[in-house]
């Protein structure tokens, strides 16, 4: 009779154990963090001018983009990134004492945010929004200062100055991933920030003519930790 008993709670535990094994699988995996980098092209509108600065700057070109993904839950993380706008070039006349000067600018914007991001859909593209609130660091040079002659006589030239000013910036983005693998993802990857940026001098003219606005477009590589 005990041996009975024996090999019935023995077929018991062989059925169970399974169960409890799968059970333990199918709980969710710890979050991981993800870590982005793109390339894009980010373009920046011509601010305004004035008789003192003329010659406002704006273009695009390439920059870079960097950002870590630390979820929360299974549809929202925290955003931390980091963005570097495109050189901008051009020449500006600038106008005062000395007289007329025309200088070669070269302006560049350099953007650190935090923000959260909210997964929207399933499957292996899901569309990912982004809110940020952020600093901009924008830094502006100026080089060749040549003065205008003035009755035939040529001033010598202005020194090179830089100037930076740290502003606030809000932002938002969209990422369109494709999952490669459980840790590689790829995709398109748009973001457009503000920059809270009158551009003026203390005197109330103009101090690089550069726009607020910065949009980038790109291509985004993620990978899991």
């Amino acid at each position: 009779m005990r041996r009975v008993r024996h090999t019935w709670l023995a077929i018991a535990c062989a059925l169970i154990a399974p169960s409890l094994a799968g059970a333990q699988d199918s709980s969710p995996p710890p979050s991981r963090p993800w870590l982005r980098a793109a390339l894009g092209v980010t373009w920046q509108p011509a601010g305004q001018d004035d008789r003192y600065t003329r010659g406002p700057l704006g273009g695009r070109g390439a920059a870079p983009l960097v950002d870590l993904d630390v979820p929360v839950s299974p549809r929202i993380a925290v955003v931390l990134e980091g963005l570097r706008g495109a050189a901008l070039d051009g020449e500006q006349v600038e106008y005062g004492a000395w007289g007329l000067a025309r200088s070669r600018v070269t302006h560049r914007d350099w953007l650190a945010s935090a923000g959260v991001s909210l997964r929207v859909g399933d499957g292996r593209s899901p569309v990912r929004i982004l809110t940020f609130a952020g600093l901009a660091s924008r830094r502006t040079e100026r080089s060749q200062r040549v003065v205008d002659a003035v009755l035939g006589r040529q001033p010598p030239p202005l020194p090179a100055e830089s100037d930076t000013v740290t502003k606030f910036t809000a932002g938002i983005g969209l990422d369109l991933p494709f999952d490669i693998s459980p840790r590689v993802r790829l995709g398109p990857t748009v973001r457009a920030h503000v920059i809270f940026d009158r551009d003026q001098n203390p005197d109330g003219t103009v101090r690089t003519g550069v726009g607020q606005v910065l949009l980038l477009g790109g291509f985004t590589l993620a990978v899991r930790f």
